[in-house]
C-alpha cells in the first residue's frame, strides 16, 4: 500500500495544552499484511493509525478478530465496509506504476512521459478518492456516523465523527506521556532544530556553564534574542535556575513544585544511572529511554536536561568521550554530544559517608566546588573507571 500518500495526523488539543507536537502515522495494508504491520513499532511517530484495505465482508471479519487481539498501546486500527471494486482501482494505479518505471522509450518522448505521468497521478487520486470515501479521515463531522470502526487495545471504541476521533487521539496521548514535560516553546520543544534555535540552544547552554550564578544567566533582560525565548519558557519557567541568597543557581525542580513537569523525567535520568553503577551507560541509551512513553521528551530539549543533570551532579557523574574521561566539562563538549551522542557515556561515581565530607572540604579548599569545572572522579565508587 506504498502507492497511497497518507498525511500523519495530528493530536492538536494535546500539543495546545502540552507544547509536545505529536502524531500519528497513518499506514494502509492488505488483510495478509496487517498483523506484521502491527507487530513493527512507530518509527519516528509516537503513534500509528493502521486501517486494513478489505474489500468483502469476509475479510472484515477476519481484520475484526485481528484487531481485537491486538494490545500495542501506539497503536490504533480502524476497519471499514467493504470497499467494492478497489482491486480494479489498485490494479491500475500498479499498471501505470509499472510503465513508468520500465518503459525506457519514455526517457526520450517527453510527451508519451507527461501523459503516462498524469495517467498515473488521476489513478492514484481516484484510488486516494474511494479509500477516504470510506475512511474519512479528513471529514470534520458526518450526521450518520463514521463509516469506520477503530480498535484501540483489542477494544473497540464509540467514535462517531471526525472531531472525535482527532479528540481521542489527544486522549491517548494524554494516556500515553502522562509523564512528560510540559513545555511551551516551538523553537526548542521538537524532534528536529533548525540551524538558528540549535544555535539559540547552544547559546543557551554556554551561558549555563559560565554565567549560572547570574539572574537570566548574564542575559540583558530588555533584549528578546531566541535564546532568551528559551531561557524563560525552560530554565525559568520551569524553575530550573532560581534565585539562591545574593546570587542564581541551577537546580532540579522540586517534585511539589514542578510548572514544567521535569521532575519525572530527571528522576528517570538518575535512575537509569543508578540501575548501572558499576558500568558507563551511553548517551544515547538514556535518551532513547526519554524520549519513550510515558516521558516523550523531545531532541532538542535533551541536551539542555543532560547539562543540567551534569552540573548539579558534578562530583557524582563522570562523562567519558571515546572511552576516556572528561575531567572538565564545557560547551565545547556538549556541541561534541549533540552532533556525535554515541561516542559519549555517563556514569554514576557516588561518595558517601567520611569520604564525602573530606571530597567536600577539598573540594572547598580547592575552589572547585561551585564551578563549571570538573573534579577528577576517577577515584570514587567508579569500578569501571
Amino acid at each position: 500500500m506504498e502507492l497511497l500518500n497518507a498525511r500523519p495526523i495530528v493530536a492538536r488539543r494535546h500539543y495546545i495544552q502540552t507544547g509536545n507536537l505529536r502524531h500519528f502515522d497513518v499506514l494502509y495494508c492488505s488483510l495478509l499484511d496487517l498483523e506484521k504491520t502491527v507487530a513493527q513499532p512507530p518509527e519516528k511517530a509516537d503513534g500509528r493509525i493502521v486501517i486494513p484495505l478489505c474489500e468483502s465482508q469476509e475479510e472484515v471479519q477476519l481484520a475484526d478478530a485481528i484487531a481485537a487481539s491486538t494490545k500495542r498501546k501506539d497503536t490504533v486500527i480502524g476497519i471499514t465496509d467493504p470497499l467494492a471494486s478497489l482491486a480494479g482501482l489498485l490494479l491500475e494505479v500498479q499498471r501505470w506504476t509499472w510503465v513508468e518505471k520500465n518503459t525506457l522509450e519514455l526517457k526520450d518522448d517527453r510527451y508519451a512521459a507527461e501523459e503516462v505521468a498524469r495517467q498515473l497521478s488521476s489513478a492514484k487520486q481516484t484510488l486516494e478518492k474511494r479509500i477516504q470515501h470510506y475512511v474519512s479521515l479528513n471529514q470534520s463531522a458526518a450526521s450518520d456516523g463514521m463509516p469506520i470502526k477503530w480498535f484501540y487495545q483489542g477494544r473497540r471504541k464509540n467514535i462517531r465523527s471526525g472531531i472525535e476521533f482527532i479528540s481521542y487521539l489527544s486522549e491517548l496521548c494524554d494516556e500515553l506521556f502522562d509523564q512528560a514535560p510540559k513545555i511551551q516553546n516551538e523553537l526548542v520543544n521538537r524532534r528536529n532544530l533548525s540551524s538558528a534555535a540549535a544555535s539559540a540552544r547552544m547559546r543557551v547552554i554556554e551561558r549555563m556553564f559560565s554565567s549560572g550564578d547570574k539572574e537570566f544567566l548574564g542575559m540583558d533582560p530588555a533584549k528578546k534574542p531566541p535564546e532568551m525565548s528559551i531561557y524563560l519558557s525552560l530554565l525559568q519557567q520551569a524553575q530550573l535556575h532560581v534565585a539562591a541568597g545574593k546570587g542564581w543557581k541551577l537546580q532540579e525542580p522540586d517534585k511539589e513544585n514542578d510548572p514544567c513537569r521535569l521532575h519525572p523525567v530527571l528522576s528517570k535520568f538518575r535512575e537509569i544511572l543508578e540501575s548501572k553503577t558499576e558500568q558507563r551507560v551511553p548517551v544515547p541509551t538514556i535518551f532513547a529511554e526519554l524520549r519513550q512513553a510515558p516521558y516523550g521528551v523531545r531532541d532538542g530539549v535533551l541536551p539542555i536536561l543532560l547539562v543540567l543533570m551534569l552540573l548539579e551532579h558534578q562530583h557524582e557523574i563522570a562523562l567519558y568521550e571515546n572511552g576516556t574521561f572528561v575531567s572538565t566539562v564545557a560547551s565545547e563538549e556538549i556541541l561534541r554530544l549533540t552532533k556525535a551522542p554515541e561516542i559519549f557515556e555517563l556514569q554514576l561515581c557516588r561518595v558517601q559517608g567520611i569520604r564525602r565530607e573530606l571530597f567536600d572540604k577539598i573540594s572547598e579548599m580547592l575552589g572547585v566546588g561551585h564551578g563549571p569545572k570538573r573534579a577528577d572522579t576517577r577515584w570514587m565508587d567508579c569500578p569501571s573507571a
